[in-house]
């Protein structure tokens, strides 16, 4: 009937002007249209929510989740949908967050937006982008980094993950490990001795785990440093010790005996000159 999307949209407007119940008809039909243009269903809807917001609510929550409309346009419809309904937005923020196809930067702010929303799924949220290894490392541990204000057993998790992974820079497990110890100690252990064993890493990352380690097991982080000795060459090169354990002092050489002492004399008094009588 419309060769244009555009087209309907106009005769929407035209027929809420004659019976606001038959025009928000229209453009909801328009908004749920998945043969319709991202831009346009979101435009649609946005009209609908000045007749029938509840309606443009339910419009909205289905163009975020529809993986067939463009990211951003999802991400839209979301926000929109933040000023009808939080606890749908909410939703919808977390579909966007853990969805694979979009693109990594997107599914964190979709996480962020969740914060603002709904605590407690933004912290499942935030814990299952931190876990997506198909995400960047760095975008991973910022998502990591949110979630200590919200459930501390997550957090721990989500940085002992990001330090166990391999796929992930090196300084970057070093520095994830390091907020364990404020959220589990017994992870944060693991997480050290796990870095210092691994012979991929920098040796010196792998020292200062080693030495982190020592806080809290002494006994492992001997160990660690007595296999770092005994290990070959690095392939990243030739391993230092400097900063491991200070060197053994060699020996010191026996002294030479003493010459024997000579020997003894008792003294000699001097005669007594004779006394006059």
């Amino acid at each position: 009937m419309y060769e244009h999307d555009d087209e309907r949209i106009a005769a929407a407007r035209r027929l809420t002007g004659l019976d606001q119940i038959v025009g928000a008809e229209a453009f909801r039909d328009i908004a749920a249209d998945e043969g319709v243009e991202g831009d346009v269903r979101v435009e649609a809807a946005g009209y609908l929510s000045q007749i029938d917001q509840r309606s443009a609510a339910e419009v909205f929550r289905g163009i975020a989740s529809d993986e067939g409309v463009e990211a951003a346009l999802r991400y839209e419809a979301a926000e929109r949908l933040a000023g009808l309904d939080g606890r749908l937005a909410a939703h919808a923020f977390s579909e966007i967050a853990r969805d694979e196809g979009v693109e990594d930067t997107v599914r964190v702010e979709a996480a962020d937006r969740v914060c603002d929303l709904d605590a407690r799924l933004a912290a499942q949220t935030l814990r299952d982008v931190a876990a997506d290894e198909s995400i960047e490392g760095a975008l991973r541990y910022a998502a990591a980094e949110r979630l200590p204000g919200l459930d501390q057993r997550l957090a721990a998790e989500a940085f002992r993950d990001l330090a166990a992974d391999e796929s992930v820079e090196d300084a970057l497990r070093y520095e994830a490990a390091l907020h364990l110890p404020d959220l589990d100690e017994r992870l944060a252990a693991e997480a050290f001795r796990d870095l210092a064993d691994d012979e991929g890493i920098e040796q010196d990352l792998r020292v200062e785990a080693a030495e982190r380690l020592a806080e809290f097991d002494p006994r492992s982080a001997a160990e660690v440093f007595r296999g770092m000795q005994e290990d070959g060459p690095s392939p990243r090169g030739p391993r230092s010790f400097a900063h491991a354990a200070p060197a053994p002092m060699p020996p010191m050489p026996p002294m030479p005996p003493m010459p024997p002492m000579p020997p003894q004399h008792p003294l000699r008094r001097p005669p007594r000159p004779p006394r006059p009588w």
